[in-house]
């Protein structure tokens, strides 16, 4: 994939994410946890998209190329735990009747967002995980892997969350919070083995996409004062259950 090509796919998805966000600045619930981190988590999928198409500036060594193009892969590693640390605290607080995070949570995001900030440090250096070459030419280190693999801790400790908790969540609830992890794993996958396209990012943008219309959902059906299903639910509920 081209430079131009891959600024276009991640430009109209910033498009479609910046909707998203300028109605949940407008229309949201902003004393809600859930509605402060679900903004966090749109905002910060902006900032790694952006930094994706500066990660694409290959080549052209002595031009403005090869800032541009450090920049963007050193804060494309470096962010990566970031948004599935707060989708895990997201997962967490709707499970956790009483808000508070726990210790194991906090373990697992304090291990693997340390341990990934180490290596993209010790990478300007030694290339564990990446390095640019003479050239300005993006190439894998020998320890690249571990940082998807890292980042699956996240999303794959959200998911058995989601089943452990089961008996928490409304089954109407239960399909949007086990795709969310699914579609950017399997992006991570495909992007691994078929380097130069956004699979991951365009597998994140899915997933917060699906998270939007599921909060959505649950606000259109939801009184705001009590936090019970209001009259439009409750008629929904009845003729389902008369049929």
């Amino acid at each position: 994939m081209t430079l131009s090509d891959n600024i276009v796919i991640n430009g109209f998805s910033v498009a479609i994410l910046f909707l998203v966000i300028i109605y949940y600045e407008r229309n949201g619930d902003k004393a809600s946890r859930h509605t402060r981190l679900f903004l966090g988590m749109l905002k910060l999928s902006v900032v790694m998209m952006v930094v994706d198409s500066m990660g694409r500036f290959d080549g052209n060594p002595d031009s403005i190329y090869t800032v541009i193009n450090c920049i963007g892969n050193f804060f494309l590693f470096l962010l990566a735990p970031v948004l599935p640390s707060l989708w895990l605290i997201y997962v967490n607080y709707y499970i956790s009747p009483d808000g508070k995070i726990s210790k194991f949570i906090k373990f697992i995001i304090a291990a693997v967002n340390v341990t990934i900030f180490s290596l993209v440090i010790a990478s300007q250096f030694t290339g564990l995980l990446y390095s640019i070459n003479d050239l300005n030419i993006y190439e894998r280190g020998p320890l690249y892997i571990i940082s998807p693999l890292l980042t699956f801790v996240f999303l794959l400790t959200s998911m058995g969350y989601v089943v452990l908790y089961k008996h928490k969540i409304q089954h109407t609830h239960f399909i949007p919070f086990m795709a969310f992890p699914a579609m950017p794993v399997i992006g991570t996958l495909l992007q691994a083995f078929i380097y130069g396209y956004p699979f991951a990012l365009m597998g994140l943008l899915f997933s917060v996409l699906t998270i939007a219309f599921f909060a959505q959902s649950i606000e259109t059906n939801m009184d705001y004062l009590s936090g019970v299903y209001n009259r439009k639910r409750l008629e929904g509920y009845l003729h389902r259950k008369i049929a």
